[in-house]
């Protein structure tokens, strides 16, 4: 079974903020910490069934083998530098946030309707399947990219490695509200 090293960019989900709180764990000190809107990234909250209080809050992902393109891309770019490459490991997968069905239909929904905007002149040319410019144009909207993945390799293997990804930043106060997190719903507000 192939073991990886993953670098995952929390600042490039939707909305992410660096925020400082007073946070009772730290005597009422203020704390840095990264807030991310549940709502624009699909991440379900659930109470414990076993401890009333506590919470969980799972982002699904998923990692995809990194283009070959891209990789040549980037041993180009290394060796343009005089950066010697006989020794680097490039990256194997690319890390991306696993949407739901559902949340996926409403974040294209949100990110057709924002593109349609931008460009008048497709008007009369809003169907997908016609419209190539438009689907590529949504699609790159609602891929999430948040990291790189690197697969570990022995050291007596470096030569087979495989070949194959990507990684990315904001500060902002805020205020807790009342409840731990508003109820997740149905929003017409996503930011695609």
């Amino acid at each position: 079974m192939a073991s990886f090293n993953e670098s995952q960019d929390l600042m490039k989900l939707k909305g992410a903020m660096l925020v400082s709180v007073n946070h009772p764990m730290a005597g009422g000190k203020p704390v840095s910490g990264v807030f991310i809107p549940c709502d624009w990234n699909d991440i379900q909250v659930r109470e414990s069934r076993q401890q009333a209080g506590q919470y969980s809050a799972t982002l699904r992902t998923v990692m995809w083998p990194t283009r070959e393109e891209y990789i040549q891309k980037i041993r180009e770019n290394r060796q343009a530098r005089g950066e010697d490459i006989t020794t680097w490991q490039p990256p194997s997968h690319t890390i991306e946030v696993n949407y739901s069905e559902e949340f996926m239909a409403r974040a294209r929904a949100a990110a057709k309707k924002r593109i349609l905007a931008e460009h008048p002149e497709w008007q009369g040319y809003e169907d997908e399947s016609l419209n190539a410019d438009l689907r590529k144009l949504i699609t790159a909207a609602v891929r999430t990219n948040i990291g790189t993945a690197y697969a570990i390799i022995p050291k007596g293997d470096r030569q087979q490695a495989p070949v194959q990804a990507q990684a990315a930043q904001g500060v902002q106060q805020w205020t807790p509200g009342a409840e731990p997190f508003p109820p997740q719903g149905e929003t017409d507000d996503l930011p695609f």
